[in-house]
């Protein structure tokens, strides 16, 4: 499939965006870029009103231009970033921060916009590349969104989770009283948003209840130091 087509998906099957809305694509210079212009005009084909502004790869540790942040501030309908890193630290939610309907603190516009006021919704592709977009964006979203339910319903009703490979882990994980989260790509409402590609369920263990042993033979990268790890 052509970038353009699997950006239609996208904008029809996981954002669904609508005439005349608001759409502010967010990205960077190079590969990324591509694939930000081939939504672009995937939006246009929707008749939306979309808007592309691109600003240099931003790390964790950075902060996104001042441009990006009143882009953001002027609560287009959707929020997409498309970024070869991140999508950059907010200094005024750093210093200050942002107090969303729900009355929680929030450290950047971003967070406040859809979870705090639930007045945006969103995909973000961090690190994606052309070759990942073409296959793994144009799916039966329909399925994904099911088979995530059912998984989320199983982790919802479990107690533990039992991890043990042929190389030495066995790890017992206790999950109860725990709430699972899915990031089925369903992303069509204010309020909702999650990566792109999607597929994913997830929970997050009950603090000091999980024993065992993790065999760990492998890389990871943190910063300008790379460690051996593999969980095996």
């Amino acid at each position: 499939m052509k970038l353009k087509d699997v950006s239609k998906i996208a904008m029809h099957e996981v954002i669904d965006v609508q005439k005349g809305e608001e759409v502010l694509i967010i990205t960077n210079p190079g590969e990324v870029l591509e694939i930000s212009l081939s939504l672009f005009s995937a939006a246009k084909e929707f008749h939306a009103k979309p808007t592309i502004i691109i600003q240099e790869p931003k790390t964790s540790l950075e902060f996104a231009e001042r441009s990006v942040i009143e882009a953001i501030k002027s609560e287009p309908d959707i929020v997409i970033s498309i970024t070869e890193k991140k999508l950059g630290k907010d200094a005024f939610g750093l210093n200050i921060g942002y107090v969303g309907r729900d009355n929680q603190k929030y450290t950047h516009i971003f967070e406040k916009l859809l979870w705090g006021d639930r007045r945006i919704r969103s995909f973000w592709s961090p690190g994606i590349i052309v070759d990942m977009y073409l296959r793994a964006v144009p799916i039966d979203y329909e399925r994904l969104r099911y088979e995530a339910r059912v998984l989320a319903e199983i982790l919802d009703k479990g107690k533990e989770v039992h991890v043990a490979t042929e190389k030495g882990t066995d790890l017992w994980i206790n999950i109860k009283g725990r709430k699972a989260f899915k990031d089925d790509g369903d992303f069509r409402k204010p309020g909702k948003g999650g990566n792109l590609p999607a597929g994913e369920v997830f929970i997050s263990p009950a603090v000091g209840k999980s024993e065992g042993v993790i065999v760990f033979d492998g890389t990871l990268g943190l910063g300008e130091k790379a460690y051996f790890l593999r969980i095996l």
